[in-house]
């Protein structure tokens, strides 16, 4: 086909009338577009409130002179203190520069507060705040050096323990009685809520119970305590000794032949020397995790030197040999 087509037709859905007719009860505006406003009217017009608006601005601007000194001296005083503290920025910088570039090398790492009794400071550890975590842990392979870790740091950590028995444990072994007298600990720093439960070789130290943020292993229970009241050493090679000896402990809990057990005796035996004790000339957390270990584990022959070792290490935390 050639040439428009003819468009079809449809039926109005909605029939209007010819004339609508307005109610009373519909208000009228008037027509923003005319120019012809009745001015007696009550109306809002931008003319009428313009005088307003220039008569507040022109209030602000004749201010007296007084007070915009005082705005003037305020503002001159904010910037000299800012000028102030960047000049002390800028030297504190150039010091600090100058210490890095004069120092060697190993002065970059910082120093350690000495796990003593008398150097480690209080602000390091607990903040003077009694904090509580939970530690799961099975009576076949008991945490003891819960009970020798108020002996290491009496000024900043005391453990208040409180023992609890899962529905997996019926009854406790006799020896677990020592436990129970960590409840009496006088003016605790941390509160420990030991719950004996059914679960392997490793206790579970949870920091956060909402996190769960667990920590496993006796060792490691050691671990977090002494780095958590510790500052990071210079002393590189020490601190890898005591990681190397915390490492063969946990070797020697988890051995399960009689032949891997006595070599990490052995590694221990080697590392002990003729020192008195594991961790220097005081006793250590690497004492601790080693005496644990070695009441935890069976069937292993100790040389003599080991032997006097853990008569010392007994005599000083009160508690009979195994």
């Amino acid at each position: 086909m050639n040439g428009p087509m003819s468009m079809y037709k449809l039926k109005p859905v909605v029939h209007f009338p010819d004339s609508i007719n307005i109610t009373d009860t519909m208000y009228k505006m008037k027509n923003i577009y005319s120019s012809n406003i009745n001015p007696s009217e009550e109306t809002y017009s931008i003319t009428n409130g313009l005088p307003n608006v220039l008569e507040q601005v022109n209030k602000l601007l004749k201010k007296s002179p007084v007070e915009v000194e005082e705005l003037k001296k305020r503002q001159e005083a904010i910037l000299k203190q800012l000028t102030y503290l960047k000049e002390q920025m800028l030297a504190l910088r150039e010091e600090l520069g100058k210490k890095n570039s004069s120092s060697d090398p190993s002065s970059l790492v910082s120093k350690k507060i000495s796990p003593s009794h008398t150097n480690i400071a209080k602000e390091v550890s607990w903040d003077g705040v009694i904090k509580e975590v939970v530690l799961h842990a099975s009576p076949d392979s008991p945490p003891y050096s819960l009970l020798a870790i108020n002996l290491l740091w009496p000024d900043v950590l005391r453990l208040q323990v409180t023992c609890h028995s899962h529905s997996s444990v019926q009854t406790l072994p006799p020896h677990l009685t020592a436990f129970s007298a960590l409840a009496a600990t006088p003016a605790p720093t941390l509160q420990v809520r030991l719950i004996w439960k059914q679960m392997g070789q490793d206790c579970e130290l949870v920091i956060s119970p909402l996190s769960h943020c667990a920590i496993r292993g006796e060792v490691n229970l050691l671990r977090y305590l002494y780095r958590t009241i510790s500052t990071p050493s210079d002393d590189l090679l020490s601190d890898l000794k005591l990681d190397s000896t915390l490492d063969i402990c946990h070797r020697l809990v988890h051995a399960r032949t009689v032949r891997d057990k006595q070599l990490q005796v052995r590694a221990l035996n080697a590392r002990l020397g003729k020192s008195t004790w594991l961790g220097g000339e005081e006793m250590g957390i690497a004492d601790l995790a080693a005496w644990s270990a070695l009441r935890t584990v069976s069937n292993v022959d100790l040389s003599q030197n080991m032997s006097k070792w853990q008569s010392r290490c007994c005599a000083a935390i009160g508690v009979e040999a195994a």
